[in-house]
């Protein structure tokens, strides 16, 4: 265990504060949406980069510090830092951490697939309002899955030998996207089993999280303002305002664009009609989730047909 008294309460800032895409990415070729590497002993004053961060502490012990406080972390401590959020760390103990990074881009490419998983909003919210309810945490205890992790990262660094990165062919690019891809999904599904959110309002925020997930398993039926209610143990009032608080939307408004984020790959990978599809994703008046479509994507249904 740390001794209280052998480590800062703060960290001072750091000399550079912002780490932008340029310092990180721009000697690699500009394929490279994402890359990971092992830092060891790694202590760090507080600093903030432009693109999303993975942490994984693998050995060692030490402490995570962010605006709103300090965590003591060990092996398995998994830590999501989305852009411009404050961080910092001071190792007490050789402490050895993983860094994956994704440019923004990188989700954008993929977020049609990743928003999918009931818990993607949550962990990256390339809309930024997870900037004030940082930082994430994952608590990867069972040995099995922290090697699943850990091996998924190792996957990433060596897709893309970062000494060798502009003789790195092409196929190399698209291994270090399906790792990258499949470390994310990795993440999602550990913070399904065992995640935090620390800071203020954490009570509040897991009845949202309760109520986005139910969304993303009832998007196709008709949904009760009042079961939501009920979930969260909210009125409906106060239930609409933590709602936006948390996800910068309205209920109504989440729904409805998870649902053509659904129906948009419904109508790029199958060959339903576009009735069937307007119902698959709880619309039952296909005239209405048309006119939806177009307010989404400024074109209509059959514009983005693939089939």
């Amino acid at each position: 265990m740390i001794d209280a008294f052998k480590y800062p309460k703060k960290l001072p800032l750091s000399e550079k504060i912002l780490w932008e895409y340029n310092d990180c990415f721009a000697d690699r070729p500009t394929k490279k949406l994402c890359f990971a590497f092992l830092h060891q002993n790694y202590s760090m004053d507080m600093h903030k980069h432009e693109f999303y961060e993975i942490n994984v502490v693998v050995s060692g012990t030490g402490v995570h510090y962010s605006k709103l406080g300090s965590k003591i972390v060990k092996r398995g401590d998994v830590f999501i830092i989305p852009p411009n959020a404050l961080h910092g760390y001071y190792s007490y103990d050789h402490l050895n951490v993983w860094h994956a990074l994704f440019q923004e881009s990188f989700f954008t490419r993929y977020s049609n697939d990743l928003s999918l998983a009931s818990s993607y909003q949550i962990l990256f919210d390339t809309n930024r309002n997870n900037v004030e309810r940082y930082p994430i945490k994952i608590e990867c205890s069972n040995q099995l899955s922290f090697n699943e992790l850990e091996s998924l990262i190792k996957k990433l660094t060596d897709s893309l030998n970062l000494e060798e990165s502009y003789q790195v062919q092409n196929i190399e690019y698209v291994r270090s996207y399906l790792c990258g891809l499949e470390l994310i999904i990795k993440l999602c599904e550990l913070y399904e089993n065992k995640g935090t959110i620390f800071g203020p309002n954490i009570e509040q925020n897991n009845k949202i999280y309760s109520c986005m997930a139910y969304f993303h398993t009832n998007y196709n039926k008709k949904i009760d303002i009042n079961e939501l209610c009920k979930i969260a143990c909210m009125s409906r009032t106060l239930l609409f305002k933590e709602f936006k608080r948390v996800t910068g939307l309205t209920p109504n408004d989440f729904l409805n664009d998870y649902r053509m984020k659904i129906a948009n790959k419904l109508l790029q990978e199958t060959d339903l009609s576009i009735n069937e599809i307007s119902s698959q994703v709880g619309y039952y008046d296909s005239s209405h989730f048309e006119k939806m479509y177009k307010r989404y994507f400024n074109t209509i249904p059959k514009k983005n047909r693939t089939y």
